[in-house]
């Protein structure tokens, strides 16, 4: 740490300026809306669901959440039904928000980065047809236009 000397003597430490992050967001909801910009439409609105959902599910506000709240959160999420693969998007935005707030000097800490999310299962392979299947699909088809493609 760099320190000056003041006209009365004393010496004063300075902070050095790449280190100080300039607060750019001034409320739980400015931030929000500087996360979602540039996003699509229908990630901006997927997101600002999880958040809302979140905040309303925790009642605090973003500088005030503990890790605790957000497994709290998450296990609400699992309890109400909600796909694993719908609880993973949700909970991979709130954690976006928090790395977000902290990037931009509005979190002092990022909480969520600890967390844990579920892993998911696999399921690509329970979506593949067999070959079989795929030929009997064209040859039921009844338009010849669409046999053609083949």
């Amino acid at each position: 740490m760099h320190s000056t000397q003041t006209t009365a003597g004393e010496l004063v430490p300075v902070t050095p300026t790449a280190l100080v992050v300039t607060q750019q967001a001034v409320s739980d909801q400015h931030l929000i809306d500087l996360w979602l910009h540039g996003r699509s439409r229908h990630t901006q609105r997927a997101y600002w669901r999880d958040a809302v959902r979140f905040l309303a599910a925790v009642e605090k506000p973003l500088h005030r959440i503990t890790l605790g709240d957000l497994q709290q959160f998450a296990g609400q999420l699992v309890e109400s039904g909600l796909e694993p693969t719908s609880v993973y998007r949700t909970m991979s935005a709130v954690k976006s928000l928090f790395a977000f707030g902290l990037r931009l000097g509005y979190l002092q800490f990022d909480v969520a980065r600890p967390l844990r999310l579920p892993a998911l299962r696999e399921k690509l392979a329970e979506r593949i047809l067999d070959e079989t299947d795929v030929l009997r699909m064209i040859a039921l088809e009844n338009m010849p236009r669409n046999k053609s493609l083949c």
